[in-house]
Parts: C-alpha cells; structure tokens; sequence
C-alpha cells in the first residue's frame, strides 16, 4: 500500500510538473487568442476583427502604446459580449486618456439570417468565462483550450508551427505561400465564401447599437477613431451590395458627433488573399494609420 501512494505521489507530481512547464511556455504558436488574454493593457487599444489583428502592428503605432484587442468577425462583432470582454481587459486603464483605434466593416454590422442563431457569438471566446492580463493565464487553459496540455508544449518547443504567430501585443502575424498562384486561390477561395454568405447578411441595429455604446463609453477617456481597413477591389463590391456605409456612418456621426473618421488608402499594399494584408505590408499600414493618428487629420 506504502508503495502504491509513493509512486502515485510521483506520478500526480510529474503530471503537475508537466502542466506548470506547459503553462509556463504557453505563448503565440499553441493558439491565435492566447497572448490577448495574457497581455497586459496599454490605455489605448485596437479593436476590430481579424483585418485588424492580421493588419496592425502595435509596434509601429503610438511608439507600442497601444495593444491589439482585435479577433476575428466571429469572436467580436459588435454586441454586449465584445464591449465587455473590452472594458474586462482595459481594467483600471479603460479611465486612462489614450486612443481606441475601432476597426469597423460590413461583417462585424451584421446577421447572417441564413443561421438558426444569427448572433454568431454566443458560443464563442469572449462568452466564457476568462480571465484578463494574466501570464500564463490558467482561466484560458482551463475554459477555453479543448487539447493536452503537452500538445502546448509540442507547439511552443517541439514542434512549433512557423505559418502563425501571436505576438505579445496581439498582432497575428501570417507567414504563408506568396507565389501568385497561391495567393489567386487563397483569394478565390475567400471571395466565393463571402459572396455566398452576403446573400443572407443584413446589417443589425442590434450591433449598430452595441458600437454606438462602446464609442459613447470610451468617448469619455479616449480619442476614439472609426478605421476603415482596406481590402480588394472585389471585396468592396460584394460588401456593398448589402452595407451602405455612408449611412451607417452618418448614424454614428449624428449620434456621437465628436468621433473621428479614418479610411486608410490600399497604395503599395498586398494581401494574402485579397482580405488580410500580408505581413511584409504590416509596417506599412501601421505606420500609415499612426501618422494619420497623430496629425489628428481624420474626418469628423
């Protein structure tokens, strides 16, 4: 019996040992949301979907004073689950001045009415319950990672994956096949998706309404400034048979007429596929959006 609890001791303890060296290593190659649950707040924050994520490197906006909060049209349209996880992880720093950087398109505005639950949300990420700023966040390991702990450790030391990186201030870098014919069917690929899925998209008052509230909110601390990313030619085309932005805008305009307006030109860029710019463009964008930021030339 002596010998059965001894070598079950050291059996639990490796186990233990194993899971506190998997958490201690976990960082941007085991998952695309991690480290934006690990990172600590900056006062100013990106927010957005994952043109943002994939397109804006805080390292080269404000000096680094800023961090990424931007997920993906899925995880964080514009609704109460978002505008939450937001203030959650801005903490303290949500009453600091700074700058929220607000990534707005046609697909974080809408329903999809083709779903039996339009709001894609509600079992998604920031409806767990997570903890922010926390390094290694255990919340995130427990709720959110459906995996063995020492598929982490495969991922961050093993065998890491070289195609994606979440960095520390949440930018998603992509490294993938940039040959032209790649990219021609990544982007064929895309653009067929979202014609199909702009059939049944409407945009919601619901989510009009949930930006309206987060701008309202970060108003009072912040220079808030609505971003219109760019994207392909083609792209635009299918997002306007169902998104009038002129209209959408002026809601906002006349709503909260102090927000400032960005639209950032696609000159010199490239994407991988037609939709999230490529990482060699990221400074490029970045900086763009930065210079545009501090000499305060945004549409009011």
């Amino acid at each position: 019996m002596k010998t059965f609890i001894k070598y079950s001791v050291v059996f639990l303890s490796l186990i233990l040992m194993v899971h506190f060296y998997a958490a201690s290593v976990a960082d941007g190659k085991f998952d695309d949301n991690y480290n934006k649950f690990a990172m600590e707040p900056k006062g100013s924050i990106i927010i957005g979907s994952s043109r943002a994520t994939h397109g804006l490197n805080p390292e080269f906006i404000l000096e680094g004073r800023i961090s990424n909060f931007a997920f993906d049209a899925f995880s964080s349209p514009f609704c109460k689950e978002y505008n939450n996880a937001i203030y959650s992880f801005l903490g303290d720093s949500l009453k600091a001045k700074g700058v929220a950087v607000i990534d707005v398109n046609p697909w974080t505005l809408s329903v999809d009415t083709s779903l039996a639950e339009p709001l894609r949300e509600k079992d998604r990420l920031l409806n767990k319950e997570i903890s922010f700023s926390q390094s290694p966040n255990y919340s995130f390991l427990f709720n959110n990672y459906n995996h063995g702990w020492g598929k982490i450790i495969i991922d961050e030391v093993l065998s890491p994956d070289s195609s994606k990186h979440l960095h520390e201030t949440g930018w998603l870098e992509v490294s993938l096949d940039m040959k032209e014919s790649a990219i021609n069917e990544r982007k064929t690929g895309l653009l067929g998706a979202y014609q199909r899925k702009a059939k049944n998209s409407v945009v919601s008052e619901y989510r009009i309404n949930s930006l309206l509230e987060l701008i309202d909110t970060l108003n009072d601390y912040k220079n808030v400034f609505i971003v219109k990313l760019p994207v392909c030619p083609e792209l635009l085309e299918i997002e306007a048979s169902f998104f009038n932005e002129d209209s959408v805008y002026s809601i906002i305009k006349n709503r909260l007429p102090t927000t400032k307006f960005l639209e950032l030109k696609a000159k010199e860029l490239k994407w991988i596929d037609g939709h999230h710019v490529f990482k060699n463009s990221v400074e490029l964008l970045s900086q763009r959006l930065s210079n545009r930021i501090i000499k305060g030339d945004a549409d009011q």
